[in-house]
């Protein structure tokens, strides 16, 4: 999982609302490329920590990267950018990261079909707008927010509405007002979006090619829960169905006896090769950061991918895994944030 670590200035900044704004980055010269829908990670200092997050990439490919940050209870890094985005002129970036993308070369003219809610929005963004101008698919969007006022991209998405009308459908869902005649907007819907709703919407945007169209989800994980019990009771086949988890729920995952005693762990960061003791319980992450071994990482929580190694020898248990494909797990990729050994032959590279 090859990625590179920039160093950008800022270009621009749009606020989409009073609790989100989009930065658009100066890349200085460097070339970047990405794929619609993957994120990267920001580091700032902030105070005298080093502070690290994932963010979704919002701008189509073709255009200048950029990423839109939404002010959320308790974000350090989020609420830091909300308060000061115009003192802060340097940034760094790495990435991409992310299997959730959009390939228009694979999946050609198929519609698409995006459903998300609140900052969900971001890269189903930059997967719209690049989808409109690399191909002729229909696409439909699903907006769920909580009022009018927190819709972001909100111009934008009606331009671009206006742009391609007959090809374009944006519905949007309001759960916590009863009416905004400001808004004005088409299909607007003061309710919360059921699952009845959503089924009715995919039967008559998409008739007979529900099994052939893509669909992409990100937002709240009782909207993609939602959304995944519609889509499994339609003819919609399992690899159609894309899923971004911002903060996935807890899954229960078969309980496993690890080790009692610590484990070896050798692990080959760059050109340094360092020699881990792990204890009982703790990640393979968890022991590198101990030992000072300054390893990528942001979310611990398996979703960000940040923290990939490869396997070389030895067996690991991974916890979670919301960010590897079963074709990278196949290559012998592992989240070492969610990694313990099982046995004290465990050999990982990184870099």
């Amino acid at each position: 999982m090859q990625h590179n670590t920039y160093f950008w200035q800022t270009e621009s900044i749009i606020r989409e609302t009073e609790d989100a704004v989009t930065i658009r980055f100066h890349t200085n010269g460097t070339s970047f490329t990405w794929k619609p829908g993957q994120f990267v990670n920001l580091r700032l200092v902030i105070g005298e920590e080093v502070v690290s997050r994932s963010y979704s990439i919002s701008s189509a490919v073709g255009e200048q990267p950029a990423v839109t940050i939404k002010r959320v209870a308790g974000g350090k890094l989020s609420n830091h950018v909300l308060d000061l985005a115009g003192q802060i002129s340097k940034w760094e970036v790495d990435g991409p990261h992310g299997a959730f993308f959009v390939d228009t070369a694979r999946t050609r003219n198929a519609p698409v079909v995006l459903i998300g809610g609140g900052s969900g929005i971001t890269p189903l963004y930059a997967i719209l707008k690049t989808v409109l101008a690399q191909s002729e698919a229909p696409v439909l969007l699903i907006n769920c927010n909580r009022t009018t006022k927190d819709v972001i991209f909100s111009m934008a998405l009606h331009e671009l509405e206006e742009q391609h009308k007959g090809r374009l459908q944006v519905h949007y869902f309001f759960s916590r007002e009863e009416y905004a005649g400001s808004f004005g907007r088409h299909n607007v819907n003061f309710e919360k979006l059921s699952r009845l709703v959503l089924k009715k919407m995919l039967k008559k945007f998409l008739s007979e090619q529900l099994s052939e169209a893509h669909y992409y989800l990100c937002g709240p994980n009782g909207l993609l829960k939602l959304a995944k019990e519609v889509l499994t009771s339609l003819p919609v086949p399992e690899a159609n169905v894309h899923t971004e988890y911002f903060i996935p729920d807890e899954v229960q995952v078969p309980p496993i006896s690890l080790p009692q005693t610590p484990k070896e762990v050798l692990i080959h960061h760059y050109d340094q090769t360092s020699l881990l003791e792990v204890q009982p319980g703790a990640t393979i992450l968890q022991a590198a950061l101990e030992d000072r071994i300054p390893l990528r990482f942001s979310c611990k929580g398996g979703t960000c991918g940040q923290c990939v190694a490869t396997l070389y020898a030895g067996q690991v248990h991974m916890q979670h895994n919301y960010a590897l494909t079963n074709e990278q797990l196949a290559a012998g990729l592992v989240l070492l944030c969610q990694s313990h050994p099982l046995d004290d032959a465990v050999e990982v590279s990184i870099g």
